[in-house]
């Protein structure tokens, strides 16, 4: 629930953003990326850890 809250927050940014320089679909990978691969860092954590606990 919280990935989404970050990723509709991170795409509401980069529509506000002024689109002069970059298009908005940069910022918003700019901004939502990051929180993907921090996602996805906990994500393989976790399983890691339940594979390793799994095997004991």
């Amino acid at each position: 629930m919280g990935t989404g809250i970050l990723l509709t927050a991170a795409a509401v940014v980069s529509g506000v953003v002024p689109d002069r320089a970059v298009a908005r679909s940069f910022w918003c990978g700019l901004l939502g990326g990051g929180t993907l691969l921090v996602v996805g860092w906990v994500c393989a954590a976790a399983g890691f850890e339940a594979v390793y606990f799994s095997r004991a």
